[in-house]
């Protein structure tokens, strides 16, 4: 049976600011250095085809990769951050990210469950692994939506395990056919 891996790229560092869109957000001068870092490590994974969130941050991630080995990458909105509030930041912020992770059916108005969210990004990683079988996938996007994924994946990943996320993180997914096997003992 085919076998498709798929990274998952949680992008690095951002600066966030309550003047400029969340998907507008750049990244930090360490987010910067982390993604030139990321380089190397990605050169070893033989990469064939690259899908990134259309947030700033997700593109600045992958973008040094993609120079550095003339490589072209394919934005998808499926793989944007989920969106807890209307405005960019709030002050409670890490109580709202906990009271979503508590319940999957919160969300405040006009934002997106714990729910959507996963059922959003593990329907478009289906959708990708699909139309490309046989191929290594990296898919450059966001935190919440990775861990989320990650949660439909392994239930006991939760708040915690969020939380253990780093900028920048990768995650190696193993798909046998469309059967997908998280590889926990993958690390760059």
């Amino acid at each position: 049976m085919t076998q498709t891996i798929v990274y998952l790229l949680r992008h690095a560092q951002s600066l966030p600011d309550q003047e400029v869109a969340e998907p507008e957000w750049p990244l930090s001068d360490t987010g910067v250095e982390q993604a030139l870092a990321l380089v190397e490590p990605l050169n070893k994974l033989e990469i064939d085809r690259i899908f990134t969130s259309p947030f700033r941050r997700a593109i600045a991630t992958i973008s040094p990769y993609c120079s550095g080995n003339d490589l072209a990458f394919e934005i998808n909105e499926d793989l944007r951050e989920r969106k807890l509030k209307e405005q960019s930041m709030l002050d409670d912020w890490q109580d709202l990210i906990e009271r979503a992770w508590d319940d999957f059916d919160y969300a405040l108005l006009n934002c997106e469950s714990g729910y959507s969210c996963q059922n959003r990004i593990s329907n478009c990683i289906s959708s990708l692994v699909t139309t490309h079988p046989g191929d290594t996938l990296l898919i450059s996007s966001h935190g919440n939506a990775i861990s989320l994924y990650l949660n439909k994946l392994d239930s006991a990943f939760g708040y915690a395990g969020w939380q253990s996320m780093k900028n920048p993180d990768l995650f190696r997914i193993i798909f046998t056919g469309d059967s997908p096997d998280w590889d926990k003992a993958f690390s760059i």
